[in-house]
């Protein structure tokens, strides 16, 4: 094999001599440096990879008539604005040549040991699974020290044309054809060319234990702009391209910090690439750790469950509130019941941190995966891809190859788990209802009359027929819910409803109430009283526009918020019924300020209806206990 460097720029070569590194162990039988005139001597059929330095239009002329069918890869090192040089080179793409840059921050690829690293210093980097491409050439080196910090090898490091091309997909058909299963193609992108192509070719990856990591510019408006003022690149819709991302198995990142850890859970947890289930453990010398870890994860969307053992609880684990915390790390990580294990790591006199990092070293050596959160990058004798510096985007990674079926997280088989809260009896919380619904009845807010005794239900409507019960916040997931039920047939489906209910367990109960028609609109609106915050509010839009349309507003219950929660109801509502529903939401709004709550307690009210006639409804209402 022949890598050849031509030099077909005024400058010369001698600029670009401190650029050119050249692995000793290359598999490259020759390593050339030539004028662009030696080219036209004659055809080099030898050549394999062709590094244009300072490319014009003629070398790029040249290079397509006299390199041989072997030629792989071109790289536009440095390239000047040659509209003519760009045709060449995207017709060698067509016909199969990678075609790189222009650029000038560098080309690695390790399996043919091949490294030019102008302005980065990629030369030599650790070997590892990650192929790096970018769209912006700073990236580049951005990426690749990053990538270094963390401790995360590189296979391969190239730059390509800001502008939507085809090269980024090109990039990706050799990423599918050549790499292993577990690596990993980490592109910063600024446009994609050929959408459809881009998705299949990262669907194809997924299936075929590859992954696909996008850290995607112009994600807000600002982006956009910059974006298309940068490379002329179309930005598009950065939601349309994260969702349609993820129906392919793509993982779309925002921000440097969530692609390397998105890269750092793929290369430790998955080096073969197959997707896994996971049972997460958490331990730390501190119990504060240990909740800002629980925090963390659970704002990420990623719920960690508890893990028990002998009547003993080994995750969460704070070491130091124990006096057997070692032996219960211990105990953990030879459980079984955990298959990775994070570590929040405070530092202070030698003691049971120096001997619980000890204790995860050697659970990491028989194949236990452990992280270390800390924030100096110190994790004892861990190597730097096990040290984890920034705990949010290390959830948000985690969380994002959820989203795309990589990893999933799930109770542990055979664990014991914590008992549930008792069930609060079906006459307690028919009480409980009964006193907000009349507490909302005394503000002028309307409520739907429901009964747990279908004969006291007349009529010739339709009817809804539903589970209720503390024990039940979420009917429609157990079928608990049925709606325009016809008078006919009410008792019938309320006796299959109360049988669902009993299955269920104590404090289940089945409930009937007419169904409101006329429906123009629906609310949700909830209050919460927090030990530390205080009283506070969230209103907004429900039903199918929950999150679509009116955005939730959480607001502080002062005096002067209450504008802002009037709005925000208001906003959900017909112009045309506004200011006939309004003296209705003034009473909601005064009704949940003052509903009696104790430190913990909430009230979640929905549905809220707004109905033809501007009356304001509350159809459903769930007390949260502490």
């Amino acid at each position: 094999m022949t890598a050849l460097f031509v030099r077909a720029g005024a400058p010369g070569l001698d600029k670009h001599l401190p650029w050119l590194c050249h692995n000793a162990a290359s598999r490259h039988t020759v390593h050339e440096v030539v004028d662009v005139a030696a080219l036209s001597a004659g055809p080099r059929p030898d050549v394999t990879d062709v590094v244009l330095l300072d490319p014009s239009a003629a070398a790029a002329r040249l290079v397509a008539r006299r390199v041989g069918p072997r030629l792989r890869t071109l790289v536009l090192l440095n390239a000047s604005d040659d509209p003519e040089a760009d045709q060449v080179a995207a017709d060698l793409g067509r016909a199969g040549v990678l075609v790189l840059g222009p650029g000038s921050n560098g080309y690695l690829d390790r399996q043919r040991c091949l490294t030019i690293a102008p302005h980065v210093n990629l030369c030599p980097p650790e070997p590892g699974p990650v192929w790096l491409v970018s769209q912006g050439g700073a990236l580049v080196t951005v990426l690749a020290r990053a990538l270094a910090n963390a401790g995360i090898g590189l296979d391969r490091a190239m730059q390509v044309a800001g502008a939507p091309t085809g090269q980024l997909e090109a990039v990706l058909d050799r990423f599918v054809a050549e790499a292993p299963p577990g690596a990993i193609l980490l592109a910063y992108a600024e446009g994609v060319a050929d959408p459809d192509r881009f998705f299949t070719l990262g669907a194809r990856a997924r299936e075929s234990g590859r992954t696909v990591v996008v850290l995607r510019a112009g994600t807000t408006s600002a982006g956009a702009r910059l974006v298309r003022a940068h490379t002329a690149a179309a930005a598009g819709g950065y939601a349309s391209f994260a969702a349609r991302a993820r129906e392919h198995g793509v993982a779309c990142v925002r921000g440097v910090a969530e692609a390397i850890e998105t890269c750092r859970l793929l290369q430790v947890l998955l080096p073969a690439g197959a997707s896994r289930t996971l049972r997460p453990a958490v331990a730390s010398t501190s119990g504060a750790l240990v909740s800002l870890v629980l925090d963390a994860a659970a704002a990420a969307g990623v719920e960690l469950p508890a893990i028990r053992s002998a009547g003993e609880e080994l995750s969460p684990l704070d070491l130091d509130a124990v006096p057997d915390g070692l032996q219960r790390l211990g105990a953990l990580r030879r459980s079984g019941l955990t298959d990775v294990v994070l570590y929040a790591e405070q530092y202070g006199p030698p003691g049971i941190g120096a001997g619980a990092l000890a204790d995860l070293s050697s659970g990491l050596e028989s194949g236990l995966p452990v992280f270390v959160w800390t924030t100096d990058r110190h994790g004892g004798d861990l190597p730097a891809r096990h040290v984890v510096a920034d705990l949010g985007a290390f959830w948000r990674a985690f969380a994002g190859l959820v989203a795309i079926g990589v990893l999933a997280v799930v109770s542990q088989p055979g664990a014991e788990v914590e008992p549930p809260c008792s069930a609060v009896p079906a006459a307690a919380h028919q009480q409980t209802i009964r006193r907000v619904y009349d507490h909302l009845a005394a503000s002028g807010v309307g409520v739907a009359e429901e009964s747990s005794e279908p004969e006291t239900i007349t009529g010739h409507g339709r009817f809804v027929v539903k589970l209720a019960g503390a024990a039940v916040p979420h009917r429609a997931a157990v079928g608990g819910v049925r709606l325009g039920v016809a008078a006919t047939q009410a008792a019938d489906e309320f006796a299959r409803m109360a049988d669902l209910a009993r299955s269920l367990g104590e404090g289940v109960y089945a409930t009937i109430a007419p169904q409101i028609e006329g429906v123009r609109a629906e609310l949700l609106a909830a209050v919460h009283r927090d030990p530390h915050a205080g009283l506070a509010l969230a209103v907004g839009a429900g039903g199918a526009h929950a999150g679509t349309g009116l955005p939730v507003t959480l607001v502080p219950a002062h005096a002067r918020q209450r504008e802002q929660a009037r709005a925000a109801l208001l906003n959900g509502i017909p112009t045309t019924l506004r200011s006939v529903a309004a003296p209705a939401v003034d009473g909601l709004i005064d009704a949940l300020l003052t509903y009696p709550l104790a430190d913990g307690e909430g009230l979640e009210l929905n549905p809220i209806v707004v109905t033809d006639a501007g009356d304001v409804v509350v159809v459903d209402a769930l007390p949260l206990t502490a």
